[in-house]
């Protein structure tokens, strides 16, 4: 007999559908260089669109259905105006390192990173396991990976710190979402 536990746990990651970020990327392409006065007339007069003001009333929806409290219109305008940016400016970041000389004690082998996922994965089974079984609520993801940090820092001082973060907050998410 099997006993299914469900988890009931805060929600940390609001994302946009895929058409809309498809809209809303479309958009940011072709005014990413505009200067800000420009930016937030062409944002205003997007807004009005008709297909546009239809998407975002969906959107709206599904984003309060599921939790979200924050301002919708300034989550949609935070990513329109700097995320595109911000993801560009890291895909050229990653091509200077590409094309650079990386020194070998800074490059993680396949073998260490395969070690740290499967510690972070059984941390996390562990972390979550101990919460539904004693009733306490799921800690957040900085407070899972503090409690992470604490525990096994010391085998994986190799690694770059915003990597072990990045890597368990990642897997964390992907945990509870799944």
């Amino acid at each position: 007999m099997e006993i299914l536990l469900e988890i009931s746990c805060k929600k940390y990651r609001y994302d946009f559908t895929n058409p809309f970020l498809v809209e809303l990327d479309k958009f940011s392409i072709c005014h990413i260089n505009d200067h800000r006065h420009v930016f937030n007339k062409a944002w205003a007069e997007w807004l009005e669109q008709e297909p546009i003001a239809c998407m975002i009333i969906k959107e709206k929806e599904l984003l309060l259905m599921v939790g979200y409290s924050g301002d919708i219109m300034e989550k949609m305008y935070h990513h329109a105006r700097y995320s595109l940016k911000k993801k560009l400016a890291k895909e050229k970041k990653k091509e200077l390192i590409l094309n650079s000389k990386v020194e070998e004690k800074e490059k993680v082998s396949v073998d260490r990173k395969r070690e740290l996922i499967k510690c972070i994965e059984g941390h996390i089974k562990d972390l979550l396991y101990d919460s539904t079984s004693s009733g306490v609520v799921v800690p957040s993801p900085s407070d899972a990976f503090a409690d992470f940090k604490k525990d096994c820092s010391q085998h994986f001082m190799d690694i770059n710190n915003e990597y072990l973060k990045k890597s368990y907050k990642n897997k964390y998410y992907l945990f509870i979402r799944n």
